[in-house]
C-alpha cells in the first residue's frame, strides 16, 4: 500500500523476509511486555523493559504487524499500536500507520 492506504502496484515483495500488517483484534498475552523508552542526560537513548499493565487481560483493537507466515511478533519489536475501536474515540487508521511507523523508526535508531 501507499502512503494513502492504497493498493500500489510499484511496491513489490523481495524474495526472502519481510513483514505483514493488519487491523485486527489482538488477545492479552501473559509473556507481553512493553518498552519505557527515554533520553538520559546525557543524550543516549535508553530502554527499560517492563511486564504489560494488561497482562492476561482480554482482547482490544489494534494495528498489528506480524511475520511473512503471519505468526504474531512480541516485545521488545514495536509490534502494536491500539486503535480503540471497541470505544467511543477511536484512533483513525492513517493515524494508526503514522504512529506505527514512528515506532518502528525509533525501534531501528536504537539498535544501530
Amino acid at each position: 500500500m501507499g502512503e494513502k492506504l492504497e493498493r500500489d502496484t510499484d511496491i513489490r515483495f523481495p524474495e526472502g523476509n519481510f513483514l505483514t500488517a493488519e487491523f485486527g483484534t489482538l488477545s492479552g498475552r501473559s509473556e507481553d511486555t512493553f518498552e519505557l523508552r527515554y533520553i538520559d542526560d546525557g543524550g543516549n537513548w535508553m530502554v527499560e523493559i517492563h511486564d504489560s499493565p494488561q497482562k492476561g487481560i482480554g482482547t482490544f483493537s489494534a494495528f498489528h504487524i506480524m511475520s511473512n507466515t503471519f505468526a504474531d511478533l512480541f516485545s521488545p519489536f514495536p509490534h502494536f499500536v491500539r486503535t480503540y475501536d471497541d470505544l467511543i474515540f477511536r484512533r483513525q487508521p492513517s493515524v494508526a500507520v503514522r504512529k506505527m511507523n514512528k515506532r518502528l523508526h525509533d525501534f531501528a535508531e536504537g539498535c544501530k
